[in-house]
């Protein structure tokens, strides 16, 4: 297999002990998974019990694999008894990869930069009775 067919995953989990964590490495390792990083196991107590355990640990891996071989690996972890939860997913794309989504137009007008309330001169807050407003609105209306 060559190497421009794997992706890049994250895969995070939930063991019963620390000592587990091979588990996880073993099936990565089977599936001819490279390691990129990963994270320091975690003991957490559980919002609620899974699998009649109310505390695990907690830890992350990013790693790079074929497709196929992630599907083999998961069906592998499913069966395991050690491993309470776990979630594969493919990490988001960081902000220097991404491709503008919108590219301007040479048609399109130029932004206004400048707010418009600052191109007001700022007048004088009074106070204006009803009278003198109702009069007002007369001549504008007129």
């Amino acid at each position: 297999m060559e190497e421009t067919d794997k992706k890049g995953y994250e895969i995070s989990f939930l063991l019963r002990r620390e000592e587990d964590v091979e588990a996880i490495l073993k099936p990565l390792a089977e599936g001819l998974g490279e390691v990129l990083s990963e994270g320091q196991l975690t003991m957490i107590k559980l919002a609620y019990p899974v699998q009649k355990e109310t505390s695990a640990y907690f830890g992350w891996i990013h790693f790079s694999m074929a497709p196929e071989n992630v599907k083999k690996m998961s069906g592998t972890l499913k069966l395991d008894a050690r491993v309470l939860r776990y979630l594969i997913i493919t990490p988001p794309i960081s902000r220097a990869e991404r491709r503008p989504r919108i590219r301007p137009s040479e048609s399109t007008p130029a932004a206004v930069t400048e707010p418009v309330s600052e191109s007001r001169p700022k007048e004088k807050e009074t106070e204006i009775s009803n009278e003198a407003l109702e009069k007002r609105l007369e001549e504008i209306l007129k």
